[in-house]
């Protein structure tokens, strides 16, 4: 079945969506852009994404270009086109369109905006999530990481890195403190059985992060937002790494050091069981 793509106002064929060669997105990485998961029906937290998409854009100067119902039909729409079971929604929009020149246009320009869907398994509960391993590199990504934007290629190097040593995801470490991994954020448990994360300002404020301390306060589980070494790290009791595509992925070594009994994973698989149970959104 052919997959369709929302751009610029148009449901195009995927493979025949097009973009002008100067949308400053392609030649700049002007643009941000956001991704939640579907399941069986459910959006999961899109009012959040929404949020922190229109935070991203603000950050950037560029003005929401449509409305947030707006988005929630077009999604709606593409996910019936797509018949999509399972799997991610992402957004992309750039500032526009506008001859190549490093200045920011004084003169309005209208956003381009892409909407796609891609369908992906996402475990309907714990008992299905497999660890991972992960290792530690140093972060060389620019300083506005609350920014959701385009610009991944540090985040892409470092996955790829990471993919090269059988590791499915890095673990960000500057000056030794860790910040986050790169493509999600990043908790350990401490040997109270409390939840240590970076702190928000230091980090990409991670909606998955941010609905998973509502699910820690249901668990009784305390959360502790603090800098951390990555040698606290490796000694924790249980880590594992959340993000809209993973929900929480328990980690079994960082670098050389398994985690835990690297076989128990019992705080990751009730946090990851008590989100899809809360998640309440339904599609209509």
């Amino acid at each position: 079945m052919d997959r369709f793509a929302y751009i610029n106002g148009s449901y195009k064929r995927h493979n025949q969506a097009e973009i002008s060669i100067d949308d400053r997105g392609l030649q700049f990485g002007d643009a941000v852009y956001e991704v939640y998961s579907y399941q069986n029906g459910r959006v999961l937290d899109d009012d959040l994404h929404l949020n922190r998409l229109e935070r991203s854009l603000g950050a950037l100067g560029i003005k929401m270009p449509i409305t947030r119902d707006s988005f929630k039909t077009i999604v709606a729409r593409l996910v019936k086109m797509n018949n999509l079971k399972t799997g991610l929604v992402y957004f992309q929009i750039s500032r526009g369109t506008a001859p190549r020149d490093h200045f920011i246009p004084k003169k309005k320009i209208t956003p381009n905006i892409i909407i796609t869907t891609k369908s992906m398994k996402i475990p309907d509960n714990s008992k299905m999530v497999k660890p991972i391993n992960v290792i530690s590199q140093d972060d060389i990504r620019w300083g506005r990481v609350d920014i959701k934007t385009v610009m991944l290629l540090p985040n892409c190097m470092a996955k790829t890195n990471g993919r090269e040593k059988d590791c499915e995801e890095i673990v960000f470490v500057k000056n030794g403190v860790v910040t986050e991994s790169a493509s999600s954020n990043f908790f350990f448990v401490d040997s109270d059985n409390n939840l240590i994360t970076a702190p928000t300002g230091d980090i990409l404020e991670g909606i998955t992060r941010n609905t998973l301390f509502d699910c820690a306060k249901k668990l009784g589980l305390k959360v502790i937002e603090r800098k951390f070494s990555i040698k606290e790290a490796r000694q924790a009791k249980e880590a594992f790494v959340s993000s809209a595509t993973q929900i929480v992925r328990p980690i079994k070594k960082i670098d050389d050091s398994v985690i835990g009994d690297g076989k128990n994973y019992d705080i990751c698989s009730k946090l990851y069981d008590m989100y899809m149970k809360i998640i309440p959104k339904i599609v209509e």
